[in-house]
């Protein structure tokens, strides 16, 4: 691949396998009480370590993703499951499946561990004649009967043996887009061959053919760091699930056999050899997201909040669909004369678009114009995009953190005095707590707390927020005196925000005009293109009395801090001080929502920037990690250690987190399970998480926080291998 450089590292490895089996497992034998050893697994109690769990040599799995979390697991306490033995070919396992075609369900617990395997390219790309590639297939988790969880699986390649070029390896980056490309074309051959479907006939019902479906993590419009395919030195490996095939309670073998023995391979082939793949197309993968990553590194020394390309697509397919809208009514994105500038890329050569500069920036116009659809493109900006998805090159601060109100989340511990002062009753905002939000107040805390994990850049959308948070009009100033107001509106505080602590925000208004005396830049959009209206919002202020007037009226509180208002300060720091244990299994619903949290709901509802489930999967993982000896705790063999090794602020707790996500991979939380649903969430959505279960509590630590003025938070260790690319700005 031209472009490219340096060559594989040492040879990656994946997770650890698990320990000893579970001894000699119970037999899944007939006679007294077999209806329960097949329905429970057949195994006995085992000796050695690992525990029973089912018939066969081996012991069997526990849990499965999405199912059962320990409480208060830890790396070192996770048991791994037993897939770590060499079994023999995969033609000794369609002979083995086949052999146990009938038998009761926990015969298949005999498949666990490692087999060997040849996959060839498609015969598209001259399969017939090239030589196949070695691949190793591992079943780590054999699902206890028909009904539970699938089995999990993974495959490993040699990338090097399977034609992948070296330059793929070099850093961080190319090795996540080149894994999540690989992916969806595991995603789309499983799916081409049909075996993504369960088995039907039989009549359905008890004794009906149930299960035989592979399955691999579909991806999103991003190019995210996920379990389900990675390249780790020269390990190219896939993660998926086999719903083992039954009818009743009893083994579908010779299915199984077709499945794995003859279907499996030829998915190898297809997704995991590079001479199966468009080699272009990989290339361009790749190329894309080193380029994305490259421009949102340019934005901060650049002065820069922001960036959209010219002729972006921003609108999306449908309120259900995250994919672009097609046809005459996706209008391309043009940039305004005045705020275009020019950057070279490494691969995209140069590349021309909006730079929105850090500081206040509004985005107004009428409704239905199309400024929640920009804001919307920038609050994903934080993320890489797919080639074709029409947001490759638009790009926000990595610390970017939607803002909204959300009525009746919990917060705990927060100090939001900055914004609400004088509760009725005479209740301290300063340390501030209630199990029911209301819509100011919980914006407030989100503000706080996203300052809390480091945030530079808010977005803010009127749509989504409080009202009496947002403004406060002069009428309403003199109808209610200001010391009977409790809030001092964002208005009164967005320029200190920005003078003082160097954080910027970008605000969706359509109906607030106040908001123009506080703005460093007004975009007004008519009919999806954007004009520079600064100059003119700003003559408006001045004929209306001037911006010391404005500000003035919004509650009698100015930006200086006027009538009482508590000066804006860095936030105080937190330290986690109990209940965020998870107690029992716990139920990922869907993104946004989590069960099994003492039998509370988590409602990650608020929490925009969530792009994929396997995102919330692993934050529940993250949780039980990190709550092991109360949360903020450093887990062993995270690395590094706290400042405050007795109370761990929040900003410590996500250090370490992320340190370990740097260190070991999206597998940080789950070492040796092998999931196949974990996509890396980043620290403003963990620390969301944390701040809305409902039962954690915080303590205040009673000295500022560390983060200096617009400072971004400690963020990635990785080192690549070479000197990252880098983005020039033609035009400065």
């Amino acid at each position: 691949m031209s472009g490219y450089g340096g060559g594989y590292g040492g040879r990656g490895g994946g997770g650890g396998g698990g320990g000893r089996g579970g001894g000699r497992g119970g037999g899944g034998g007939r006679g007294r009480g077999a209806y329960y050893k097949a329905k429970y697994g057949g195994g006995g109690r085992g000796r050695g370590r690992g525990g029973g769990g089912g018939g066969g040599r081996g012991g069997g799995g526990g849990g499965s993703y999405g199912g059962s979390s320990p409480s208060a697991a830890s790396p070192s306490a996770s048991p791994a499951p037993s897939s770590a033995r060499h079994r023999g070919s995969i033609e000794d396992l369609e002979t083995l499946l086949r052999s146990i075609e009938g038998a009761p369900y926990p015969a298949y617990k005999q498949i666990l561990g490692s087999w060997e395997g040849v996959a060839r390219p498609a015969p598209a790309a001259g399969g017939a004649t090239s030589a196949g590639v070695p691949f190793t297939f591992t079943v780590d988790h054999v699902q206890g009967d028909a009904y539970a969880a699938p089995s999990r699986c993974h495959v490993t390649v040699d990338a090097g043996a399977a034609g992948f070029p070296p330059s793929l390896a070099v850093n961080h980056t190319r090795r996540v887009a080149a894994a999540d490309f690989v992916c969806r074309r595991f995603h789309d051959a499983v799916s081409a061959k049909g075996i993504d479907r369960a088995m039907s006939g039989g009549g359905g019902g008890w004794h009906g053919a149930k299960g035989g479906d592979l399955r691999i993590e579909q991806c999103s419009q991003h190019i995210l760091e996920r379990t389900a395919c990675s390249l780790r030195g020269s390990t190219l490996e896939a993660r998926f699930t086999v719903a083992l095939p039954a009818r009743g309670r009893s083994v579908c073998g010779k299915y199984a056999a077709e499945v794995i023995g003859l279907h499996l391979p030829d998915v190898v082939g297809r997704a995991m050899i590079h001479a199966s793949l468009d080699a272009a197309s990989l290339k361009s993968h790749v190329q894309s997201a080193e380029d994305q990553e490259c421009l949102r590194a340019a934005l901060g020394p650049a002065g820069l909040a922001a960036f959209v390309r010219e002729g972006a697509i921003l609108p999306r397919a449908s309120g259900a669909s995250d994919a672009p809208m097609e046809g005459s009514s996706a209008v391309p994105f043009r940039s305004p004369a005045s705020l275009r500038r020019t950057v070279r890329l490494p691969h995209a050569g140069a590349v021309t678009g909006m730079a929105v500069p850090r500081g206040v920036t509004l985005i107004c116009g009428g409704g239905f114009h199309g400024k929640s659809t920009l804001l919307q493109a920038l609050q994903v900006g934080v993320y890489n995009h797919v080639p074709g998805d029409g947001r490759e090159l638009v790009a926000s601060s990595s610390n970017a953190v939607k803002i909204r109100a959300e009525d009746g989340r919990s917060v705990s511990s927060v100090d939001i005095g900055a914004f609400i002062q004088n509760l009725p009753g005479g209740r301290s905002t300063a340390d501030f707590s209630t199990a029911d939000a209301s819509g100011s107040t919980s914006q407030a805390a989100n503000i706080v707390e996203s300052l809390e994990a480091g945030a530079d850049l808010l977005l803010i959308d009127e749509d989504s927020s409080a009202t009496n948070f947002m403004i406060r009009d002069a009428r309403m100033a003199r109808l209610i005196a200001p010391d009977k107001e409790p809030i001092t509106p964002f208005i009164a505080r967005a320029r200190e925000l920005w003078e003082r602590f160097g954080v910027s925000t970008i605000v969706v208004v359509g109906g607030a005009g106040d908001y123009f005396a506080v703005a460093d830049l007004v975009i007004a959009i008519d009919e999806y293109v954007p004009a520079d209206a600064t100059a003119r919002a700003k003559a408006i202020i001045e004929e209306t009395g001037g911006a010391a007037a404005v500000l003035s009226d919004a509650g009698g509180r100015s930006a200086a801090g006027g009538s009482g208002a508590k000066p804006l300060a860095l936030p105080t720091n937190r330290s986690p001080a109990g209940g965020f244990a998870l107690e029992g299994k716990t139920h990922v619903r869907d993104m946004h929502r989590v069960t099994g949290f003492e039998s509370l709901a988590l409602d990650l509802t608020g929490v925009e920037q969530l792009v994929e489930i396997g995102q919330t999967r692993a934050i529940v993982e993250a949780l039980s990690v990190l709550t092991a000896g109360g949360l903020g705790a450093t887990p062993r063999g995270a690395g590094g250690a706290s400042s405050r090794s007795s109370s761990p602020s929040m900003s410590e707790v996500l250090d370490t987190a992320e340190r370990m996500l740097d260190e070991r991979g999206v597998d940080a939380f789950k070492p040796g399970w092998f999931h196949n649903g974990l996509t890396r969430p980043r620290r403003f959505e963990l620390a969301a998480a944390v701040n809305r279960v409902r039962s954690g509590r915080f303590k205040q630590l009673g000295v500022p926080s560390e983060r200096a003025a617009g400072a971004a938070p400690a963020g990635s260790t990785l080192t690549p291998a070479t000197p990252a690319p880098v983005a020039v700005w033609l035009d400065e």
